[in-house]
């Protein structure tokens, strides 16, 4: 199950600014009670580029995503392969790779 939701969760790095969370308590707890393999959020787009931030998390298997944003001719992204099981995060700052082995979730391909 992929879920896409405006907010990141609540005290996650994909919710920090540099300076505090602007996460969303309920997502925590739906993520909780639901599971969901993936959740694509945004709201926080300095997260990506904060100190202590970051574009990826792992809650209770659960893997989050915010690509955060960024000026220029090609957006901030996240690509996910379902097949590979990994996730390539790409922005003017460079491109980064997790696997979701790494975060103990597996995604089904569609």
């Amino acid at each position: 199950m992929i879920w896409v939701y405006h907010a990141p969760p609540d005290a996650s790095p994909t919710s920090w600014t540099g300076a505090r969370h602007y996460g969303d308590e309920s997502l925590v707890a739906w993520i909780a009670q639901y599971h969901p393999a993936i959740v694509m959020c945004g709201h926080v787009h300095q997260s990506p580029f904060a100190s202590k931030g970051s574009w990826i998390d792992r809650i209770d298997g659960t893997i989050v995503f915010n690509a955060g944003r960024q000026i220029g001719p090609v957006p901030a992204h996240v690509e996910i392969d379902t097949d590979a099981q990994i996730a390539r995060w790409s922005s003017l700052a460079g491109d980064e790779e997790a696997a979701f082995a790494d975060s103990g979730a597996a995604v089904a391909a569609p």
